[in-house]
């Protein structure tokens, strides 16, 4: 029997259906939470994943990518945590919903200087060096980040928290799946001296 050979190519796709699937069962839940709550951070994180679909739909063209699909299935994982999240009614924190617009700005302002060169999978679609890419070298993963603890704060539930914790170390993983990848490439190595940290200045 022959073995199955591995297509990043169908990887791709497969983690396309899924991933505008479970975004279906997420802009459902995080809306209907919305309107009998009324708690508009809820809209905001949904605005901050709706981004993310719509670029992952625009992508641009790979140049370099990875032969390895447990790189792909941690991505995979790792995009689809967050959709995971689920509207919980209880203790509300002020800080929650300013975690959850910064994070969003943050994202927004890292997209921009992204634009189509966003990916699911580790691949390399051109380094990018402006904008927030001067102070870190994953600003859109650093947003997550924000984004994560802000809707967690507004979300206080034991689902939730385990839904964060996996979300955060799956984001590392990927990240660091990212930085083997890309460091193949002699432009990214120049990047990564000329701006040294990865996701939070002067801690990582």
């Amino acid at each position: 029997m022959n073995a199955i050979k591995f297509s990043p190519k169908k990887a791709s796709l497969i983690m396309d259906a899924f991933f505008v699937l479970f975004y279906v069962f997420f802009i459902y839940s995080q809306i209907s939470a919305f309107l009998v709550f009324h708690l508009w951070s809820l809209p905001v994180f949904v605005l901050s994943e709706t981004i993310t679909l719509f670029l992952f739909m625009f992508r641009a063209k790979v140049v370099i990518f990875s032969d390895d699909m447990k790189d792909y299935a941690i991505a995979f994982s790792a995009t689809l945590a967050p959709l995971l999240f689920r509207p919980f009614v209880g203790i509300h924190i002020i800080w929650g919903d300013s975690l959850v617009v910064i994070g969003l700005i943050m994202q927004i302002l890292s997209l921009l200087s992204l634009n189509t060169s966003f990916g699911i999978a580790p691949e390399n679609r051109g380094v990018k060096k402006s904008g927030l890419y001067k102070v870190v070298r994953h600003p859109v993963y650093a947003s997550y980040l924000i984004l994560y603890i802000g809707y967690f704060m507004n979300n206080l539930s034991m689902e939730n928290l385990l839904i964060f914790i996996v979300a955060i170390i799956l984001q590392i993983w990927r990240l660091e799946n990212e930085e083997r990848l890309l460091s193949k490439s002699s432009e990214y190595e120049q990047f990564k001296k000329e701006t040294k940290w990865k996701l939070i200045p002067g801690v990582f």
